[in-house]
């Protein structure tokens, strides 16, 4: 081998190194800047009926985060748990980037057979509700209706409330429910309601 060829090579092998270690190098990068990434930015899509789209397919296809390769016994499970004063057969509902009280949150709804509506932190950072909506008013004698008031048993326990999911139009910045109640003892509604919150961008509950 000449000392040109030789040279040749020497010259081909550094530059091919180069390219490997700025390559490298730009990966580290990404991954440097991905890891760095608020988990809040890299928050799931919004959740904001019942089985995820106005045709209840059921089929959430926006997902991002999970996979074959995560979801698994090893990986995949529960990460939190909320108390709440009643059974839930509503599905939860899940907003991101909601600012209640001038913190900028990802939120979790959830509305419950004694006709409450609760706002959580979704990332656990409390499991203290962020607030409540209570349709009820005892001291008016306006509660949920008691199962046993229109069936005698079956699947559903103790106060029939909200029991369908609610909706959320996020454009405008309202939840939509139907909630049951009681009233005065006999008389029996299922209507909507609303309030608003100042100092949040959160929904208000109609």
């Amino acid at each position: 081998m000449d000392a040109t060829h030789c040279a040749e090579t020497r010259a081909r092998v550094a530059i091919t190194h180069e390219k490997l270690i700025r390559g490298l190098l730009i990966w580290c990068l990404a991954v440097g800047l991905l890891t760095a990434v608020p988990a809040a930015l890299l928050a799931q899509g919004d959740v904001l009926a019942n089985r995820y789209d106005d045709a209840r397919s059921g089929a959430y296809l926006n997902e991002t985060m999970l996979t074959t390769a995560n979801v698994n016994v090893d990986k995949f499970g529960k990460l939190y748990s909320y108390p709440v004063d009643g059974a839930v057969y509503a599905q939860p509902l899940y907003v991101s980037g909601v600012t209640i009280n001038g913190t900028r949150r990802n939120v979790l709804y959830v509305a419950t057979m004694n006709d409450k509506v609760y706002a959580f932190d979704a990332d656990g950072a409390s499991t203290a509700p962020l607030w409540t909506t209570d349709f009820t008013n005892p001291a008016q004698k306006v509660t949920a209706v008691p199962i046993l008031d229109i069936a005698s048993g079956g699947n559903i326990w103790g106060n029939v409330g909200i029991e369908s999911t609610p909706v959320i139009d996020r454009g405008a910045e309202t939840i939509y429910l139907v909630a049951r109640t009681k009233e005065m003892a006999r008389t029996y509604s299922a209507c909507t309601h609303s309030t608003s919150r100042p100092d949040s961008s959160a929904p208000a509950v109609r």
